[in-house]
């Protein structure tokens, strides 16, 4: 297959997957800066049958098979974009819109920097051409050509001769008067500008300085594992400031996590926030998210509810997450750099599945990212500003009261085809530690002697139910509970443990089969009917509340 041959300097290439590289035309000025709309995609090379192109020509040079392969990977890393000469253009951030009809972000920013690439370990003699001020990444010294083909006018070229050799001399002055001398030199297609500095002894010479941005390649923190990680175009930074929409923070954390496995329930969706005029869901893989080959890895995803006529509107949004670090008192900031659509599906969810790894995230010695049983995650909505509503997770402990007994009189008499409701309610009372208030939730047990849905005529079934259930309007409980059936042997019960969710919409948890009919009854006379009353008793173990703070 032929190979693609580069022969324009406005052409650069860039990563586009593992074994696929994209060739971009500059439609612009090579500015220190440039925009992601000054980008236009004119070609794709990769390797397999779908492309027209396996490989590339530069300079003479093929670059294919292994080599274009470590070419995908370089570029993927370096986060650059090249031309055929070796000049760069590294992929930053992203610039908030300046149009007031949007709310949305505008754009990835490019910066120019001043090092060629290094073409020689792919066998490429680059042929400079162009003017454009950088230094090898190996000698560091300036280099200015002045080939005549170039487009650059000839009095430009004639001035910048002449500072050239000003420069030149200058330096030699200063070698043999034994003083010391730094000298940069910006030389550009359309402008001439540089700064020199010399001891006071020498005249200098003095015209207008420009400055290039200062752009970091990587940035570190005091912990086990990089802060920045480019080969899965994530990138993990720290922050100060809190999170501008949403932070969430689970108290007992091994606790919560110990009970959430197991239940077999792989995910912790966080109450609602609102941003962007729609609701969203913070959901958190403890476990990981297997789905989405997390294993091993804390995965953070962002869930878009439909807004409140019910219908889901696509949006376009780059997703940050937040980990606390109590130690240094800063956010781990872990971004995704593709932009997340979110399409005219309900409820869709999006994030990132390798967040952080496990073993990190609790090593606690060394990252401080979890202090006594605490975790404080955080998400924000790029380009949108608003303050942050809060959510906590809290393991209930400070118990006035954690169990309840309920009498069902008359069982001989109860309908079979519908629930009858114990005579008694019960309430798990507790108190916040600093005892200033009190807090309820009232329960009752429903229970159908003929059992319900598929373990009709089958079984007996047993149910929780939160009374006051508009106490968590903005909120959820995560319970460890245990119902048991007393015999009528005393001492002995027939139990069953359970973990639910209870929410203002979801009230109601327990079990179809929770004891069978045959086990229920033994020789025409029940096992658990005792005066034609049945008593059940439940036991409340664990208690995690999520709710909003006022």
């Amino acid at each position: 297959m032929k190979a693609l041959k580069l022969v324009d300097n406005n052409h650069f290439l860039r990563y586009g997957g593992k074994e696929h590289i994209l060739v971009l035309k500059l439609n612009c000025l090579h500015s220190p800066h440039v925009k992601e709309q000054d980008w236009k995609i004119i070609e794709s090379v990769g390797i397999g049958s779908q492309y027209k192109h396996e490989s590339l020509e530069i300079f003479d040079h093929v670059i294919e098979g292994e080599d274009f392969k470590k070419l995908a990977l370089d570029l993927l890393q370096s986060r650059l974009l090249i031309n055929r000469e070796g000049y760069c253009y590294l992929e930053s951030e992203i610039v908030p819109s300046s149009s007031p009809n949007t709310s949305s972000f505008d754009t990835i920013q490019y910066y120019r920097i001043n090092d060629l690439f290094g073409w020689s370990k792919y066998k490429v003699t680059p042929k400079i051409t162009m003017i454009w001020n950088r230094r090898e990444i190996k000698g560091g010294q300036i280099i200015i050509n002045y080939e005549k083909k170039n487009k650059t006018s000839p009095a430009l070229l004639d001035q910048i001769s002449d500072l050239q050799q000003k420069v030149d001399t200058l330096i030699k002055i200063n070698k043999n008067n034994n003083s010391q001398s730094s000298t940069s030199l910006t030389l550009q297609p359309q402008t001439l500008t540089s700064t020199t500095t010399t001891p006071t002894t020498t005249t200098p010479i003095t015209t207008t300085t420009q400055q290039t941005p200062s752009v970091p390649l990587s940035i570190k923190g005091p912990y086990t594992f990089e802060i920045e990680d480019l080969y899965d175009r994530i990138i993990r930074y720290c922050r100060k400031p809190d999170p501008d929409q949403f932070v969430f923070e689970i108290e007992s954390y091994e606790e919560l996590k110990k009970s959430l496995k197991e239940a077999k329930c792989a995910e912790l969706e966080t109450p609602n926030f609102h941003a962007a005029n729609l609701d969203w869901t913070l959901c958190i893989y403890l476990e990981g998210n297997h789905k989405d080959d997390g294993d091993g890895y804390l995965s953070l995803y962002l869930k878009r509810h439909s807004d409140r006529y019910n219908v889901a509107v696509n949006i376009k949004l780059l997703m940050r997450f937040f980990v606390y670090n109590f130690d240094h008192k800063e956010y781990v900031t872990i971004q995704e750099l593709a932009v997340k659509k979110f399409d005219d599906v309900k409820d869709s969810k999006k994030g990132i599945a390798k967040a952080l790894k496990i073993k990190d995230l609790e090593d606690v010695v060394n990252n401080g990212l979890i202090r006594d049983g605490k975790c404080r995650f955080g998400v924000e909505i790029f380009s949108l500003h608003s303050h942050p509503s809060v959510a906590k997770s809290m393991m209930i402990q400070n118990f006035d009261s954690c169990s309840g007994i309920c009498h069902f009189n008359g069982y001989s008499t109860l309908p079979k085809d519908v629930p009858s409701y114990s005579d008694e309610v019960f309430k798990t009372s507790y108190y916040i530690t600093d005892q200033s208030r009190k807090y309820d939730y009232t329960w009752k047990v429903e229970l159908y002697p003929d059992g319900k849905g598929r373990e009709r005529n089958k079984s007996v079934s047993v149910f929780l139910e939160l009374v006051n259930k508009q106490d968590l309007s903005s909120g959820r409980l995560f319970v460890n509970y245990e119902i048991r059936l007393k015999h009528k042997d005393n001492g002995k019960y027939h139990v069953k443990k359970g973990y639910a969710w209870f929410t203002y919409e979801q009230y109601n948890n327990g079990f179809e089969n929770f004891i069978s009919l045959s086990d229920f009854q033994s020789d025409n006379s029940t096992n658990y009917v005792i005066k034609d009353t049945v008593t059940i008793e439940v036991y409340f173990n664990k208690f995690f509340e999520l709710k909003k703070e006022l």
